[in-house]
């Protein structure tokens, strides 16, 4: 047993978990940690640390609300259908749907993460008066990643409807597909009728 307690912190996405993460490791500086997100448990994606509290070992897991999300699923349909299904066993359909699920919210996550990347480079250039063309030239001089088609098409936006219009509906648009996909995978559940909360790991 590598715990005698433990707590969860929720955060809405990959920068916030790192930085909360980076928070807790300087409060507490005798740590272990656990980067789940780079190397999965069955899909399980999360970061755990084990910190010492008057001297006794205390699990935090921090979560991004779409991980949180897929752990709770998870756990319901281990409760539901099969208590190996969090384990990696179960069902090879439902196996391979939350294999899927987990890759498409870490992918959205990442991307998530370029677009807060790129809004801060578009922003600060914005300010020194650059035009939408010399600013498109010198994202792409600063960064050869600019050349990639989902950049291109995000850049493009920019140039077509101003700095600020493009910000507010990409923000926009990436928060209504985050709660679509949080949707469907919660309809999934239902649809099962599972009714019990997520426990632990």
């Amino acid at each position: 047993m590598q715990d005698l307690a433990g707590c969860r912190v929720e955060v809405d996405n990959l920068m916030e978990q790192d930085r909360v993460v980076d928070e807790l490791k300087r409060i507490f500086p005798n740590f272990k940690e656990d980067d789940r997100r780079e190397r999965p448990s069955h899909g399980y994606r999360a970061v755990h640390l084990i910190v010492e509290v008057e001297e006794h070992p205390v699990e935090i897991q921090v979560r991004t609300h779409l991980q949180h999300s897929w752990a709770s699923a998870s756990e319901k349909l281990s409760d539901m259908v099969d208590p190996e299904i969090k384990y990696g066993g179960g069902p090879e359909e439902m196996k391979r749907y939350l294999a899927d699920v987990s890759d498409l919210f870490a992918d959205f996550e990442m991307q998530e993460v370029k677009w807060f990347q790129t809004r801060v480079l578009v922003q600060e250039m914005a300010m020194q008066s650059v035009n939408l063309d010399e600013l498109v030239a010198k994202l792409v001089e600063k960064d050869e990643k600019y050349k990639d088609q989902k950049y291109k098409q995000m850049l493009e936006r920019i140039k077509t409807e101003g700095f600020m219009g493009s910000v507010h509906k990409l923000d926009l648009e990436l928060n209504a597909l985050r709660e679509t996909m949080n949707a469907k995978l919660q309809e999934f559940c239902e649809s099962l009728t599972i009714g019990s909360e997520d426990t632990s790991r």
